[in-house]
């Protein structure tokens, strides 16, 4: 059975550590060096192996490190072949006998978790392991992956897959992969777990890391370290390498934030020294609030269940695997009082087959969700409309409904007289309503089926997305219900003047003249230099120019600004703000043309979606918006025709 279906039955741990002992990633290169590691750990064995056997009795173990209980615990914990003593091996992986650097790799069960899934890939391919250099089509790999999981829907982009984009996929380049969805390596391909068996805390890293484009800026880093002087003298000895980045291999090399030692952890969490850990020495050293989240330790992996946790059952709990802010409660976002495995996530998409795994070891009742019981969920809010004014003042709610809790896209009428927005009715899946209501936020009424509306020029007419009657951008008279198909694309933008239609085919940017339907590229492929252009972006004032959210050939994202007018002189793209995938794609420019408003997470407002801002003429770096509730989630935002007022969506229902 695997161990993302259902109850890991207890003789799966041994298949798990076994599987490490065969474990071939490239993770362990580094200890197969020929280098003066192994002298080292020849050394210090020599020097305690005092009857020159190759193997250390407990006596010879305890004459070197001391006649202490911690000591009698070590020698039982790590004589994992249970012969009563302890080979070099053993030995040097027992923290504290060789330098950390040195340390022997220990059994990881997490790694074990990914020779399982590589395991049953092999198998699915006819033996893959048996012949690894023959290369399968991408599509056929994603198919067998995402569909390999019961009543679980698994979203897997090809690009981050076939990285060379040659539609094939070597067996290095699935193992790669699986070890980037199981969190083994965060998704540019650095590795975050050490052989040793310390693992990076890349939750904090990412906290730290405001535009999440996987490196700390000096700004960054200061941002959230106190006192500045502190913050300064730590960043200088981090980075290395005098870029003025600390990446996260240097992150990695600050003891005290950057990695964590789940096996000398669980050594100090042992305070009975009886080589387990009970529920009150695992709450130990956790806030109150924190022990919510970790005392479902408690069945969820105590895999032989008898309430206490081995150190390879430790291993697989949430604080000895920092790569997500595991502590951060997930919100019931459809209401419904459970955690289904879509709401179960902690840092936008990252690492979903480890959330997976994870979701399945805490739904203790197998029914695919999490109960309160089993796992603690975050209280909601439904998106609300605020008013903020131009110079940050006066912000007050506009309208809220608990029968629409999940609304977006808004966009005023030039006329100012008219909001539109979208709604995604709960429990209803692709069932999308555009809605309009007096600017005062009264009068709702709903205009048709639809997402992601913009006025023309007249307040009458909406271009909008629709799934049905045609999948396409119609155009929909609000004052009837005259409807017209325009365009068969997943998403689309009218001009200011209302004459033009902009939209993206992959890394292509259109226009569209609405009267003759004639279509022009405002950027090739060619010309491009990202890999896609992503839906809903934003016309700038004038008509000249269109914000948008645009991924780059190693898979992270920019905001960029972009001439749709041929011969004017600009650059075709300027990049303002880089990240993974954490901001919104619903952008607001002002009227005068001198700001763009988007969202994007806030690390230093505990990671809530915040709303910031740039001038798209100049080089400037974003920053806040001011007057916005920092205690909430901002997201989809748009001005009122005079750019007196920026109107903007709070709330926890966003998901861009």
């Amino acid at each position: 059975m695997s161990p993302f279906q259902g109850q890991i039955p207890s003789t799966l741990v041994a298949m798990m550590i076994a599987a490490v002992l065969t474990h071939s990633s490239d993770l362990t290169a580094a200890d197969k060096k020929a280098d003066n590691r192994v002298d080292r750990i020849s050394a210090a064995f020599a020097k305690a192996d005092q009857d020159h056997n190759q193997k250390l009795s407990l006596k010879e173990f305890l004459a070197d490190r001391g006649q202490s209980d911690g000591a009698k615990r070590d020698f039982r914990l790590f004589d994992q072949n249970n012969d009563g003593s302890l080979n070099p091996s053993e030995f040097a992986a027992v923290p504290g006998v060789v330098a950390v650097e040195d340390r022997e790799p220990t059994l990881d069960p997490i790694m074990a978790l990914v020779d399982l899934l590589v395991g049953t890939l092999d198998k699915s391919f006819n033996n893959w392991n048996k012949h690894p250099d023959t290369e399968i089509e991408a599509d056929k790999f994603i198919r067998a992956l995402t569909t390999s999981f019961n009543n679980v829907e698994i979203r897997v982009d090809t690009d981050s897959v076939d990285q060379n984009r040659d539609q094939k996929i070597s067996r290095a380049e699935a193992r790669r992969f699986i070890e980037i969805v199981m969190g083994v390596r965060q998704n540019g391909g650095q590795p975050l777990r050490e052989p040793n068996g310390r693992v990076i805390n890349y939750a904090a890293f990412r906290k730290l890391d405001s535009n999440h484009n996987d490196k700390l800026e000096r700004a960054e880093f200061l941002a959230s370290i106190t006192p500045v002087d502190k913050g300064t003298s730590e960043f200088d000895k981090a980075d290395r390498d005098g870029d003025e980045v600390i990446s996260i291999e240097e992150w990695s090399q600050l003891t005290d934030r950057g990695i964590v030692d789940p096996i000398t952890d669980f050594q100090r969490l042992d305070k009975n020294f009886d080589g387990f850990l009970n529920g009150k020495e695992l709450l130990a050293e956790f806030t109150q609030d924190q022990q919510k989240v970790i005392k479902t330790a408690f069945p969820g992996f105590d895999l032989d269940k008898d309430d206490r946790l081995s150190l390879a059952e430790y291993r697989l709990t949430m604080p000895a695997n920092p790569v997500l802010p595991w502590l951060d409660k997930a919100a019931d976002l459809d209401g419904d009082g459970f955690l289904s495995f879509t709401e179960f996530q902690f840092d936008e998409q990252l690492f979903p087959i480890l959330r997976l795994a994870y979701f399945k070891r805490l739904d203790v009742n197998a029914n695919n969700r999490l109960e309160p019981s089993e796992f603690p969920i975050k209280n909601k809010y439904p998106n609300e409309f605020f008013v903020l004014n131009e110079d940050g003042t006066g912000l007050k709610s506009l309208f809220v409904s608990d029968e629409h809790p999940i609304v977006g896209s808004p966009a005023v009428s030039p006329d100012g007289k008219w909001i539109a927005f979208d709604e995604s009715p709960l429990g209803r899946k692709y069932s999308e309503q555009i809605y309009v209501m007096s600017i005062d936020g009264e009068n709702l009424r709903l205009i048709c089926s639809g997402m992601m509306p913009t006025w023309s020029a007249d307040s009458r007419f909406l271009a909008c997305s629709r799934r049905e009657p045609i999948y396409g951008i119609w155009l929909v008279d609000t004052t009837n219900d005259d409807r017209e198909h325009l365009k068969q694309t997943n998403w689309a933008q009218l001009s200011p003047d209302g004459k033009k239609l902009a939209f993206s085919e992959g890394a292509k940017l259109m226009s569209m003249d609405i009267e003759t339907d004639v279509s022009t590229t405002a950027v090739n492929e060619e010309s491009n230099p990202y890999a896609s252009i992503i839906s809903n972006g934003t016309w700038s004032p004038d008509g000249k120019q269109f914000c948008v959210k645009c991924r780059k050939q190693d898979g992270t994202f920019d905001i960029a600004t972009v001439s749709m007018v041929e011969k004017d002189g600009r650059p075709k793209f300027k990049a303002h703000y880089s990240c993974t995938s954490n901001m919104m794609t619903d952008f607001a420019w002002h009227p005068k043309g001198d700001r763009v408003i988007f969202s994007s997470i806030c690390p230093e407002r505990e990671g809530r979606k915040q709303l910031y801002e740039f001038n798209p003429d100049k080089t400037d770096s974003v920053k806040l918006v001011v007057g916005q509730d920092e205690s909430r989630n901002n997201t989809d935002s748009c001005w009122t025709p005079d750019g007196k007022r920026l109107i903007f969506i709070s709330g926890d229902y966003s998901d861009d």
